[in-house]
C-alpha cells in the first residue's frame, strides 16, 4: 500500500508538471550553448586544451543573470552547456583554465560587465612574490570587441555556438651554445625574464593593467651542445607592444642586450594569429666578445635573423 501512495503521488506531480507542490522539479531547459575551438587546419581540439570552462550569462545591462563553473568531467560527457534563462537577450562570456595556478577572476556583481576596473581577470597571479608564468587560457566568443548575444524566447528553446580563441601565447625560449663562465659557480641554469607583460583581461578580452615581469630559470637540457631551454605562457599582444626578452646568467650579468619581442616578429608574421612563437638564441664567442643570432622557428620567419647590438 506504501508504494501505491508513492506511484499516486509521483503521477499527480507529472499530471500537475510540479506545480503547487513542495516536491522538487527537474530542472527545465531551453537554452544550449555549445562550445568549440578549432586550430588553423579547422580541426577540433577543444577537448584536447580545454580543462575547465567558466560561463557567464549578462542580461541586456551587462549585469549578471546566470554563472556555471563546467568541469572537465563534465566537458567530456557535452562540450557546452544546458540552461534555462527567462525570455529576453543575453550576452555569453566564457573563459576556460582560469585559476590552475596564475589566474584569477575578480567580479562585482553590483557594476556591468563591461566595466573592466570591477570586473577582470588577473592573468599575472604572484607564487612566492614572484610572477613565473601564466595559465594557457582560452575565451569565447572568438571575435574580440564583438559580443555573443542569444535571444530566448517566449516558447520554445534557443541554442548558439560559442567558439572559443586562444587567449594567451605559448613562447619557447631556446639558447644553444653559452659556455662563458664568468665565476667558478656553475653556469646551469640561465635565467630568463620577459619585461612588460600585461596583467589583466577584462571581460571584452582586453588587456590592461599594471605591467609585470615574468620569470624563469631555464636548465641545461643538454649539456654536450649547451642548450637551455624554458616555455611561458603570455597574453596575446598586438604591435605596440614593449616586451623584451632578457638572458640572465649565474651572477646577475646580461648576456646580451635585451630583445624587443616586437622588433623579431616585425611585419613577418600576423601577430593576430600568433598562438606559439619558438625563440631561439644561438649564442658565439669572437675575440672575446659574445655575439647572438636570434631565429623564430616558424614557416612565416623566412628572412635573414636579426642581430641585436651586443
Amino acid at each position: 500500500m506504501k508504494h501505491l501512495k508513492i506511484l499516486a503521488i509521483l503521477f499527480a506531480l507529472l499530471v500537475m508538471g510540479c506545480m503547487e507542490s513542495n516536491y522538487e522539479c527537474p530542472p527545465k531547459v531551453n537554452t544550449t550553448v555549445y562550445f568549440t575551438l578549432k586550430d588553423k587546419a579547422n580541426n577540433e581540439i577543444f577537448s584536447d586544451v580545454v580543462d575547465h570552462v567558466e560561463l557567464f550569462i549578462y542580461d541586456r545591462y551587462g549585469f549578471p543573470a546566470g554563472r556555471s563553473m563546467i568541469s572537465g568531467r563534465e566537458l567530456n560527457m557535452f562540450a557546452g552547456k544546458h540552461l534555462w534563462l527567462e525570455p529576453g537577450t543575453y550576452t555569453i562570456i566564457a573563459e576556460a583554465n582560469i585559476g590552475n595556478t596564475y589566474s584569477r577572476l575578480f567580479i562585482n556583481e553590483e557594476k556591468p560587465y563591461f566595466e573592466r576596473e570591477y570586473n577582470y581577470l588577473l592573468n599575472a597571479v604572484a607564487v612566492n612574490g614572484v610572477v613565473e608564468n601564466s595559465d594557457p587560457l582560452y575565451y569565447a566568443p572568438k571575435t574580440r570587441n564583438m559580443p555573443l548575444t542569444i535571444t530566448i524566447p517566449e516558447r520554445g528553446n534557443a541554442d548558439v555556438i560559442a567558439e572559443f580563441r586562444h587567449a594567451h601565447v605559448k613562447l619557447d625560449i631556446t639558447v644553444e651554445g653559452y659556455d662563458h663562465i664568468p665565476s667558478r659557480a656553475v653556469v646551469d641554469p640561465l635565467k630568463i625574464e620577459l619585461t612588460d607583460i600585461t596583467s589583466r583581461y577584462c571581460f571584452g578580452m582586453g588587456a590592461h593593467g599594471d605591467k609585470v615581469s615574468y620569470v624563469q630559470y631555464a636548465p641545461n637540457t643538454d649539456p654536450q651542445d649547451k642548450i637551455f631551454r624554458t616555455s611561458f605562457n603570455i597574453p596575446v599582444f598586438d604591435k605596440n607592444t614593449t616586451t623584451q626578452i632578457r638572458i640572465i646568467n649565474n651572477i646577475g650579468q646580461l648576456i646580451i642586450d635585451p630583445i624587443s619581442l616586437i622588433d623579431i616578429l616585425d611585419d613577418r608574421i600576423d601577430i593576430e594569429e600568433l598562438v606559439h612563437l619558438p625563440i631561439r638564441i644561438i649564442i658565439t664567442e669572437e675575440n672575446g666578445f659574445i655575439k647572438a643570432v636570434i631565429t623564430v622557428d616558424l614557416p612565416q620567419w623566412n628572412e635573414e635573423d636579426v642581430k641585436p647590438v651586443v
